[in-house]
């Protein structure tokens, strides 16, 4: 075997990790044949010199490096004798705190925190830092465990010593930095001799380094550049050229390359201008010179380059850049020419021209002005050059330059008359064309001025009748039209676009004929007719217009007999009026509904007083039944029945109200089977009704009612669809959509879905119906048939329970509605629930407020034998009184909307006036208006509907009085 003392001292650490692998988990180790001494019954012991005869003492001993035992109040218990390396009188650390070990307190502190978190953890910790007795000390690796000892836990610290490795890494730290100042200072050495060497290589190569030079510097401008790149000898033979150049004169490479640039210059004597130029000053910049391309087609370029030397200072050639300025060029003349047209049109205008400061400190003043403006006012142009606009102006013209120079510096064109004074005082006035223009970096004001005094005077009274004349023509909404020999001859704006025509102009020329419905005489030869006659013709008719498009509308018509170019003429007032009939007759149908749902309001809520009394009193005797008595199942049937109504009166609130919708679980089948019943009253004996459910259809949470609605309307519709008869199938199914491709259809939704199908062999419907199929008041069903809102309501509903409806339809094979809806997580459908008992659940005086006599005999009863007293009162008024009086006593007011003397929100303010906290619970079948909403934010805290069950209304008493 290896000598221990020679081992490594890796394989040692190794060794007594193995060895003291025991120490960390839960193990025990037997306390009293490591120890001399049991553990006190404090939860400590004391180390004594004998523990090292023992055979745990003896292992700590054989270990070369330091190891301590701590405990859980972080003092040292135990030291072996590797700990010299620690200090020389390491047995005094016994009993002592292991953080005083740390010369730096930040090492100490977190010496504890490790001990501590081993403790916590029972894992395992590392950590460097440095450890010492006095003068002596070294730098370890310390390794924390977490060691049991007989139910007692300590903290086991192995320290290794890396003081070697530390004074190594210095060692090394300062002969790198030795080495790196030698080899800096080498390396200056070295510098300056490469700095002499290159120094003497650029005197030898100077001309050829330069040539390298440059050819690297503008690597990139030939091979990237818009422009031409080239290089050419000084006797004219090109030798480089890049992408852009050839592109730009239309050679290839290979006739570029080697071709004399003479050839390109249109006046030879340019080329030499150019040497002489380049050569002068080593380098020209943006120099202008004309070029001729392959095809002989011309180019106004600039140049910039510069001149290339050889080893011995001599010129060898020139290289370069050539942008095509041609545009430029062209542009730049073509302003010159501008500016001269504008300069002589600007001196020779008949109208005064200004150019005026638009920015600075004096926006208006004038800048530069033609001869005509100095004329036209009596100053001399200088004098103008001294003066602002606003002094031509009389002053209220001149209350009105800041609002003109605002609207100028916003970009706007300005055009308005104004008043200006001559130097004389005499006032004209004139016409003004004036915007903002742009010069360099700077803005201007163009300003156009026209004397329009005689143009004014002639021009006044034609320009009111004008204007009367188009603010009525233009302006009015009224189609305007003049009839001459059964033409017209002039229409307005209105006229023309009522009848589908983008200008007037189209139906003048157009005979009466055209743009009237046939049938009977034409309103307008019969009235012409008429009148030849000697009849009377009356002012006002009716009439079909036809459109340019073929379309026909409802019109009315006033008609007068004019003169007209000395012509006798009919004069017609127009008006389309095919959507005010639709909208009153969409009016008719929405009071309709509007009556509707008034009159289910008022049934619903004294329907729903006389349930809440049935369900009411049905409960309290099932509650007395035990479910073998034999009138059990009678009243339970009573419930349902009852509860059934309760959703018959939703549902008609729901078809003319739109009321909540009120979500619960239920089964699609059973729904689809009670539907069926009712189908019987609906669907003619020529129509076969088909059932075909899926057993295995999973649970939806749906409104019953509105499903029930849902059903009905569309077997309605196939009913209407099959007025010869056929077969109405009802199908439900159960499907599981996965992927992207199956959400489409429904949405986000995902997982297991119903499905429900109506199916009939009707008609049909095409493309264009089908696109219109859910529209609110669309209906391809005669007037007076149908509303239009069936299908638009049942796609309301089923987007409001999150699911998909679909129709698959073609004209003469009948039509497929698909609705797809989200399975509920729980399955099966709500059981019919009873309050089998009522017992006491609280305590205090309730005042209960209704006008139906038996309702407050069953609150008053149910809440009594639920423990709590009971004031009843018919009305908001009896209400009020009570709860001035008994204010302290009452805990809660449950309380009715709707009743006589006093309303229930009335009454709701009354009592929050007397008491702003007072608690009170709304109790209504039918809350018109959302009353029972505005009670809520009124300050009611809850709402219980009616019909209600017993449960539901101690419930809701429960929660109001426990609400803050």
């Amino acid at each position: 075997m290896t000598d221990k003392k020679n081992r490594p001292r890796d394989a040692v650490d190794d060794e007594l990790r193995d060895l003291l692998q025991a120490g960390a988990g839960t193990e025990t180790i037997d306390l009293d044949s490591l120890f001399t001494k049991s553990i006190t019954d404090s939860g400590s012991f004391e180390i004594q010199g004998e523990i090292w005869t023992t055979t745990f003492g003896k292992l700590l001993q054989a270990v070369p490096v330091p190891i301590l035992l701590i405990d859980r109040s972080r003092n040292v218990v135990a030291a072996n004798q590797g700990c010299r390396k620690i200090g020389a009188g390491y047995e005094t650390m016994i009993g002592k705190p292991f953080c005083r070990l740390f010369a730096s307190p930040s090492d100490a502190i977190h010496s504890e925190t490790l001990v501590d978190r081993v403790f916590a953890t029972r894992k395992t910790s590392v950590w460097e830092a440095q450890i010492g007795l006095g003068a002596d000390g070294m730098w370890g690796r310390f390794t924390f465990r977490a060691l049991r000892i007989k139910g007692q836990r300590f903290v086991l610290v192995i320290i290794e010593d890396l003081s070697f490795e530390k004074k190594q890494i210095l060692l090394d730290r300062k002969y790198r930095q030795e080495l790196e100042k030698r080899v800096n200072e080498r390396t200056d050495e070295l510098r300056k001799l490469n700095k002499k060497l290159l120094d003497e290589i650029a005197d030898r190569k100077r001309s050829e380094q330069a040539l390298l030079e440059s050819e690297r510097k503008y690597k990139a401008l030939f091979d990237e550049s818009r422009d031409g790149v080239y290089a050419v000898l000084r006797r004219g033979e090109i030798t480089a050229a890049n992408g852009a150049f050839l592109e730009m004169f239309g050679y290839s490479r290979d006739e570029a390359i080697g071709l004399d640039i003479h050839d390109l210059y249109v006046n030879p004597a340019d080329r030499a201008t150019f040497q002489s130029e380049i050569e002068k000053h080593g380098f020209v910049k943006d120099y202008e010179v004309e070029f001729r391309k392959k095809d002989g087609t011309q180019l106004s370029c600039l140049l910039t380059s510069s001149v290339q030397y050889a080893d011995d200072g001599s010129i060898i050639g020139y290289r370069g850049i050539v942008r095509d300025d041609t545009e430029r060029k062209r542009t730049e003349d073509a302003l010159q020419e501008s500016e001269k047209r504008y300069r002589m049109l600007f001196e020779a205008a008949s109208d005064a021209i200004y150019i005026l400061q638009a920015d600075g400190n004096e926006p208006g003043r004038i800048i530069s002005a033609n001869a005509e403006a100095a004329q036209m006012h009596g100053y001399t142009i200088p004098e103008l050059l001294t003066m602002n606009i606003a002094d031509l102006d009389t002053p209220e013209s001149a209350a009105k330059v800041r609002d003109r120079m605002a609207q100028l510096q916003r970009g706007e064109t300005l055009r308005e008359v104004a008043a200006h004074r001559r130097k004389n005082g005499t006032v004209f006035p004139i016409e003004i064309n004036a915007r903002l223009i742009e010069v360099g970096n700077r803005r201007y004001i163009l300003a156009i001025d026209r004397d329009v005094t005689e143009r004014e005077k002639s021009q006044a009274a034609l320009r009111e009748s004008e204007q009367r004349l188009r603010l009525i023509n233009d302006s009015s909404p009224v189609g305007v039209g003049i009839v001459q020999d059964g033409g017209y001859v002039y229409v307005n704006p209105s006229f023309a676009a009522m009848f589908g025509y983008d200008t007037a102009e189209q139906i003048v020329g157009l005979t009466v004929e055209t743009l009237y419905a046939s049938g009977g005489r034409d309103p307008t030869h019969e009235r012409r007719s008429d009148s030849s006659a000697g009849k009377a013709v009356p002012w006002h008719y009716e009439a079909i217009g036809i459109t340019r498009s073929g379309k026909r509308f409802d019109l009315e018509a006033w008609g007068t007999e004019i003169e007209y170019l000395g012509t006798r003429s009919s004069l017609e007032f127009v008006l389309d009026v095919s959507e005010a009939k639709s909208l009153r007759s969409q009016l008719v149908q929405a009071q309709k509904m509007e009556a509707v749902g008034t009159l289910a309001g008022g049934i619903a809520h004294d329907f729903n007083n006389l349930l809440t009394i049935i369900l009411g009193y049905s409960d309290l005797l099932i509650a007395e039944k035990d479910e073998s008595d034999k009138d059990y199942e009678d009243l339970k049937k009573v419930i349902q029945a009852a509860r059934t109504a309760g959703d018959m009166v939703q549902q008609i609130l729901a078809f003319s109200r739109k009321t909540e919708t009120k979500l619960r679980p239920i089964n699609l089948n059973t729904h689809v089977q009670q539907v069926r019943k009712m189908l019987s009253r609906l669907i003619p004996k020529t129509i076969t009704v088909e059932l075909n459910l899926d057993p295995d259809l999973p649970t939806v949470n749906a409104d019953p009612a509105q499903i029930d609605q849902v059903l009905i309307n569309l077997a309605v519709n196939a009913r209407d669809a099959m007025p010869g008869g056929g077969r109405l199938s009802i199908e439900t199914k159960k499907i599981v959509l996965n992927g992207k491709a199956d959400r489409v259809r429904v949405g986000d939704s995902e997982g297991p879905h119903a499905l429900l199908m109506v199916v009939d062999t009707g008609v049909g419907m095409d493309g264009a119906t089908m696109d219109r199929m859910f529209d609110p008041f669309f209906t391809t069903k005669r007037p007076g048939e149908g509303t239009g809102l069936g299908l638009a309501m049942v796609y309301g509903i089923v987007k409001s329970h999150e699911g998909h409806i679909s129709c698959d339809s073609e004209p003469g094979r009948g039509t497929v509605f698909t609705i797809c809806l989200p399975a509920h997580q729980l399955e099966g459908e709500v059981e019919v629930t009873t309050s089998a008992e009522v017992s006491a659940t609280g305590s205090g005086t309730i005042l209960l407020v209704d006008d139906e006599e038996l309702v407050r005999q069953l609150g008053t009863r149910t809440l009594e034998k639920a423990g709590y007293t009971v004031i009843a009162v018919a009305n908001g008024q009896e209400a009020v009184e009570v709860f001035k009086k008994k204010r302290n006593e009452i805990a809660l007011v449950v309380l009715d909307l709707i009743m006589p003397v006093m309303d229930g929100n009335q009454c709701l303010d009354e009592i929050l006036k007397i008491d702003p906290t007072a608690k009170v619970l709304i109790a209504s079948g039918h809350c018109p208006d959302g009353s029972a909403r505005d009670a809520l934010e009124r300050g009611a805290k809850r709402l219980v509907g009616k019909p209600y069950n017993l449960k539901d209304l101690i419930k809701a008493v429960r929660e109001a009085l426990d609400s803050d």
